[in-house]
């Protein structure tokens, strides 16, 4: 799994990056102190999910939710909890508060993992009967 984590403040970049780098199937997680940063990154299109904050300077969460694919998954993290009505227009696999309550989070990641490997699934199979197909 390759992620990205995206979030001006260093502790819970670093928080989250930890979690994340000790899972087996991690292959790198690379973090982001804005939201400029985040979008170069994501351009290159070699991530599985991205978990992002709504506050960053240069560029904010929601700019970066809009200009992400709708099929990569993204797990919000935000410490302030009034962007609620304006998450619904996101396709979002989470959304979480700071401070990250540890449950919550292995949830999540859980959920990400989960739609990341039936995606990949999904993949094979069509790519199968594409094949067979011919």
């Amino acid at each position: 799994m390759k992620y990205l984590v995206a979030d001006d403040d260093p502790f819970v970049c670093e928080q989250i990056q930890s979690y994340l780098c000790s899972l087996p199937d991690t292959e790198y997680c690379l973090q982001a102190g804005d939201g400029l940063t985040a979008l170069r990154l994501l351009s290159t299109g070699q991530l599985d999910a991205a978990f992002i904050d709504l506050q960053m300077p240069h560029l904010d969460g929601f700019a970066l939710l809009r200009a992400l694919p709708r099929s990569l998954p993204v797990v919000v993290v935000s410490a302030s909890t009034n962007f609620e009505s304006r998450l619904a227009n996101f396709d979002l696999v989470a959304c979480l508060s700071k401070p990250l309550n540890t449950p919550h989070f292995r949830q999540a990641v859980d959920k990400v993992r989960a739609t990341v490997t039936s995606g990949a699934s999904a993949n094979v199979e069509m790519a199968t009967t594409a094949v067979e197909n011919r």
